[in-house]
């Protein structure tokens, strides 16, 4: 999405609203942890009972050995062992109550890993020496993480080089070096209108380009500066999976370099972008949680491998700015048309020759059609792949090539990737039976629109 006026992009109809997130808090001492994962009793702590005229315990961190002149006593069966929790714990929010949490999480990691490790070997030797009123409490040593690197550091590290910055009149955005001759790929409505269209590469160095190809149905278009030895990414060849480190890097708000981090929250999504005769049907996205704002479009969305998995170019947005739905354009989607582009300039979209509209759950049970969820067919248009391979009106479609289809947008977005001429399976539901077909597309005609 480019910045600022109308080139930030989001789904029509998107909404997002901010969850309000609550940390529980520690137990209180001597109350037993009752969370899932922490049903482990710890190793019984055994004290010496005290006799009854001595004085008042004083605190103690729980560490200290016990006094030599205290007589033993045989422990009981309850004794050192913490009672039973009689109360739900209490939920807390704050930024104090989380780093008191990290912080006991590693003052416990130091106690408790260490007697899992010794739960199979003998029980150490007891040796009675005084407490030492004048010795140091135990302390956390937390020098070896300033040693760490973190993913999301070293992937910013690696990718930052290869990310620009892309300025047309009256907005910005973001692209990725595609080779090292001065390829940059980028979205299509980051440039799309402008007559004029310079880069600023990361080291601050501003150069002309020019846009030697454009693909307004699927939102690419690639760049070309007079500049050689640009450091290029390196693409993934397949999609990520769900849960999957994302780093977004780009430049929004004008604010070049900027490094967010996520997950892949989803994938195969479908949207429409942008708004009236603009407006696009993009499928098979990436949703992701990092943060993307306008400016950011073009710009790569990585994985902890460094590998490129997506260009950002959308969000789902009820303020116009990031609230924790962006999407992406797959790679393994992005570089076929990209290569396309260069070797052609302009290309245009597969056409099926249908129109449709989405099937939904309640539709399926209203007319008894055996499909929960897919593309139905409204009219078949006559000489094209669909006519040829006998699809017609009231058939669902609910899959491309081997993938799900659960609605109109998403097989429009999907057929629209192809490459003319390319066979691709389909498969549909007709009178409660499955049916697969295979067809050739052909190059969407002149006079059939490429957007809406």
């Amino acid at each position: 999405m480019s910045y600022p006026e109308d080139r930030d992009r989001a789904p029509q109809d998107a909404r997002g609203d901010a969850a309000r997130h609550e940390v529980p808090a520690a137990p209180d001492e001597g109350e037993r942890d009752e969370r899932p994962g922490n049903d482990v009793p710890p190793a019984p702590f055994e004290r010496p009972a005290e006799p009854a005229d001595a004085p008042a315990p004083q605190p103690t961190t729980g560490d200290d050995p016990p006094s030599a002149d205290a007589p033993a006593a045989e422990p009981t069966a309850d004794q050192g062992r913490p009672p039973a929790k009689a109360t739900a714990g209490r939920r807390v929010v704050g930024i104090a109550v989380v780093t008191s949490a990290i912080v006991a999480a590693l003052v416990a990691s130091l106690v408790v890993v260490p007697a899992i490790l010794m739960a199979d070997e003998a029980p150490p030797e007891v040796v009675d020496e005084p407490a030492d009123p004048d010795a140091d409490p135990p302390s956390v040593d937390l020098s070896a993480l300033e040693d760490v690197e973190s993913p999301v550091e070293a992937i910013a590290e690696a990718t930052l080089p290869s990310v620009a910055r892309v300025d047309v009149p009256g907005g910005a955005g973001s692209a990725v070096v595609y080779d090292s001759d001065g390829l940059l790929v980028t979205n299509n409505h980051v440039v799309a209108g402008a007559d004029e269209v310079r880069i600023v590469l990361a080291n601050g160095e501003r150069l002309p380009a020019e846009v030697i190809g454009r693909a307004d149905f699927a939102d690419l278009a690639v760049l070309r500066a007079e500049v050689d030895g640009l450091p290029p990414a390196e693409f993934a060849e397949e999609l990520p999976r769900v849960g999957e480190l994302t780093v977004a890097i780009g430049s929004p708000f004008g604010l070049d370099a900027t490094v967010t981090s996520g997950v892949v929250s989803a994938l195969e999504r479908s949207i429409v972008a942008g708004m009236g005769p603009d407006a696009q049907p993009l499928g098979d996205l990436i949703q992701t949680d990092a943060a993307i704002n306008p400016g950011n479009s073009g710009g790569p969305l990585v994985n902890s491998a460094g590998e490129v998995i997506g260009i950002n170019t959308a969000i789902a947005s009820g303020t116009g700015a990031n609230q924790g739905v962006g999407f992406a354009i797959p790679s393994i989607n992005a570089v076929p048309i990209v290569e396309r582009l260069i070797e052609e300039g302009t290309i245009a979209p597969a056409f099926l020759g249908i129109e449709g509209e989405d099937l939904d759950p309640q539709d399926a049970e209203m007319f008894d059609i055996d499909a929960a969820r897919g593309a139905i067919i409204r009219s078949v248009v006559p000489d094209t792949p669909a006519d040829e391979a006998g699809l017609a009106e009231g058939d669902v479609i609910v899959g491309v090539d081997g993938r799900p289809i659960d609605s109109m947008v998403a097989l429009a977005a999907r057929i629209r990737i192809f490459e003319p001429g390319t066979e691709v399976e389909i498969e549909y539901v007709r009178n409660g039976e499955t049916v697969t077909t295979e067809l050739e597309l052909v190059e969407t005609p002149e006079d059939v629109p490429t957007s809406g």
